[in-house]
Parts: C-alpha cells; structure tokens; sequence
C-alpha cells in the first residue's frame, strides 16, 4: 500500500513540475512577445519631418510602418512621381522612429498653349500644372500641334523633341544676360524661335543643345567686349548667322 501511495505521490511532482514549466514557458513568451511588440512599436515611423516644402503627397502612407522594411531608393522614387512640383527628395532614416525628407521644387519653367487652356511646364517638359487661363510673367510656347486639354495629366513629362529643347533653352537664358524671352514659337518641325523684346534666337533640334549654349554664350561674349547688340542669332547651321541690331 505504502508503494503505491508513493507511486502516486511521484507521478503527482512530475505533474506539478510539468506545469510548473509550461506556466514558467507560457509566462516567458508572454513576457517575450511583449517585449517584441514594444520593440516593433518602438522602431515604427512616428515622425515625420519635411524641409523645403509645405507637403508632399503620399509620404504620410510611411506612417506607422516598421522604419528597418522601408526601401528608401523606391519612396523617394515614388514620391518624385506623385509631386511633379518637386525635383529632388531626400529621405534620411534617424533611428528609432524619424523619416527626415528634403525636397528640392522645381521652378516653372513655361506654359505651353494647348486647346482650351495651358500647360505649365518644369525645365525637363514635365507638366506641372494644368491652367485654363494665361499665367502672367510666364513665358509661352505655341506649338503646330494644338494637344486637347485632357490628353497629358499633372506630372506627365511632354515627349517632343521641340518642345524639350524649347524649355532647356528656356531654363538656360534665364542666367545669360541681354537674352530675356516671353515667347517661343514652334511653328515646324526641327526649329525653335525664341523671342524677347528686339531680339530673337532660333534654335534646332538637329544640333544638341548644349553645343547651341556654348555657340550662343561664345558669341554674347564678343558682343560684351564690342558693345554691340543683335537682333537675330541663328544657331541652326554649322557656323551661327548673327543679325545686328540697327541701333548699334
């Protein structure tokens, strides 16, 4: 009788110690998984902080998300595609929980006249408003094609040759002297008219760009040491025609 009692005694220890253990294991993997979520909680995005702009579209999406899964290169990426206003983003992550962005806008470059409104246009033909009306002090460029209202949308970047060189062009003069330009005329294929007050450039899509710059800013040059000023530089063929003004 005395075995048997401790028989059962030793069996009622092993059971007590195998609860004990499971209570002990389940308690540490409670322990363990909070310890986790306060971890995972502690390393979310909770901050935000954006310089060189008042908002960025999309950026609050990274919000409340594990900073270690965020893929930099492809937010920034995203980012640039959902704010045309904006030419370069930087996002740093400042750990534990901080995104720190920096945008760069785009300036307006100018507005391209298109049926029943305008296109507002960055230096790279990329569309960054839709205006039904004129904007004031902003050059424009008419184009032989009249493109419908509706055809491009906010962010879409204007693929034609002519009209990518126009605003190059464009975005270039601005930081040359005595080239001052309100509007460009596009009238065929291959050939850009710049004009300002009293003077015009025309430009060509058979030669690059930057060649046409340098031949304009070469020229400009001889003009600043002579004093004399022009009324026509064409910088379509192999060696530019100059124009003078007759107020020379």
């Amino acid at each position: 009788m005395i075995t048997i009692v401790r028989k059962v005694l030793t069996r009622i220890k092993k059971i007590i110690l195998i609860v004990r253990g499971f209570m002990l294991l389940l308690i540490f993997s409670f322990i363990l998984a909070g310890v986790i979520l306060i971890s995972l909680n502690y390393f979310r995005v909770h901050q935000l902080i954006i310089k060189g702009t008042p908002s960025i579209n999309g950026i609050s999406n990274s919000y409340n998300k594990l900073i270690f899964l965020i893929n930099i290169p492809k937010l920034e990426t995203k980012l640039l595609q959902d704010n045309p206003h904006i030419g370069v983003i930087t996002i740093e992550k400042n750990l534990p929980s901080t995104l720190k962005l920096t945008a760069l806008p785009v300036h307006t470059t100018a507005q391209l006249k298109v049926a029943d409104g305008w296109y507002v246009l960055s230096p790279t033909a990329r569309i960054l408003a839709k205006k039904r009306s004129k904007t004031k002090n902003l050059a424009f460029i008419s184009y032989f094609t009249k493109y419908p209202f509706e055809t491009y949308k906010v962010g879409d970047y204007i693929d034609q040759d002519e009209i990518m060189y126009a605003v190059y062009f464009l975005d270039k003069l601005k930081s040359i002297k005595n080239t001052a330009i309100n509007q460009v005329a596009i009238d065929h294929l291959f050939v850009i008219v710049c004009r300002g007050k009293g003077h015009e450039l025309w430009f060509t899509t058979k030669k690059t760009k930057e060649q046409q710059i340098g031949e304009l800013r070469t020229i400009l040059r001889q003009f600043s040491v002579t004093g004399q000023k022009f009324k026509k530089i064409d910088l379509r063929f192999s060696k530019p025609l100059v124009t003078l003004s007759s107020n020379n």
